[in-house]
This record gives C-alpha cells, structure tokens and sequence, in this order.
C-alpha cells in the first residue's frame, strides 16, 4: 500500500487553520461544516472534522488566510478539493486528506 505522504508532489507545513467547507455530492450542498487544518501544502491539506466524508467527494473549502501571512484580517480563499484518504488516528478524530484543485483569493 502507497502511503499518502509518498504521493504528495509538495511538502505540508503543520498549520491549525480553522476553515469551512461544502461536500459538493451531498444533498445538503448548501450546508457548510467547520474543520481544522493539521497541515497544508500548495496542492492539498489534511483536517480535522466531525462531519462524515466519502473518499472521492467533491468539496468546496473556504479559508480565512491569518493576518500573518496575507497582511489583512479579511483575507479569504476558496478551493476545490477531493477527498483522497480518511484517517482515524489513536486520539479517535478522523482526519480527511484534501487534494486542492483550483483556488480563488479575495484580499
């Protein structure tokens, strides 16, 4: 079995990002969940959420970018993204690892 880690193109520096998101497959598609970055690269992230995912489903993420790296408290992005893994670690969280496809940024 090919690890996740062994298929990223770009490296993930740990980041604890709240964000929100959309599962674009659900009939809920207006809904919008909370989740929590553990890490997250140019071309994908891994969160943390409550709410149940399929592998393969479409969402639409949306992140508010920290004073810190954007210069504005109102900074925001959007993304695509596929659920590519589902992990369950000893701590009893489940853990989504998102691959990012195209992303907006508003300042």
């Amino acid at each position: 079995m090919v690890r996740p880690s062994e298929k990223r193109r770009s490296s993930r520096a740990p980041a604890g990002f709240s964000l929100r998101f959309q599962c674009l497959d659900d009939e809920n598609e207006a809904r919008e969940y909370s989740a929590q970055t553990v890490n997250i690269s140019k071309d994908g992230l891994l969160m943390v959420s409550a709410q149940h995912l399929r592998v393969g489903s479409n969402v639409l993420l949306k992140l508010r970018v920290p004073v810190e790296i954007s210069g504005s408290a109102f900074s925001c992005t959007r993304s695509l993204g596929r659920i590519v893994h589902r992990q369950v670690p000893e701590d009893g969280s489940i853990r989504y690892g998102v691959a990012l496809g195209r992303a907006s940024y508003r300042p």
